[in-house]
C-alpha cells in the first residue's frame, strides 16, 4: 500500500460523508445506551435530537453555513431541555471544520473568530 493510509476515501466525498454522519450517529446512540444503562430511563426525545444532529451532516459539503445552523440550534435546544449538560459535541464540530473549509462566504472567517 502506497500513499497515505486514508488516501483511498479522499476521492469518495459522499462515502466520506456517510462515514462522518455514521460516527455522529454511533457517538449520539451510545451516549443514549449508557445514560439508559446508567439511570434506567429513556428520553424519545434524546433519539430525535441525535438524528437531528447526525443527519444534515450529510449536506455538508454542498450547504456548510445552513448546517451550522440547524446542527447548533439542535444543541441549544439538546441544552435547554435538559438532556446535555452542555452544547457540545461531534456533530458541531464537524459543521465547524465543514464552514472553514467549504464555505467561500465571510462566514468562515465570522466562524473562525
Amino acid at each position: 500500500m502506497r500513499g497515505r493510509p486514508w488516501s483511498w476515501i479522499t476521492g469518495r466525498p459522499r462515502l466520506a460523508d456517510g462515514v462522518v454522519v455514521g460516527l455522529t450517529l454511533a457517538i449520539g446512540l451510545a451516549g443514549l445506551i449508557g445514560n439508559y444503562y446508567r439511570s434506567g430511563s429513556f428520553a424519545a426525545g434524546a433519539v430525535l435530537v441525535t438524528f437531528g444532529e447526525a443527519l444534515p451532516l450529510w449536506w455538508r459539503r454542498r450547504y456548510p453555513v445552513p448546517v451550522l445552523v440547524i446542527i447548533a440550534a439542535v444543541e441549544i435546544v439538546k441544552w435547554a431541555s435538559g438532556l446535555s449538560n452542555e452544547p457540545s459535541g461531534a456533530a458541531l464540530v464537524f459543521a465547524v471544520y465543514a464552514v472553514s473549509v467549504y464555505d467561500k462566504t465571510v462566514a468562515r472567517l465570522i466562524v473562525a473568530g
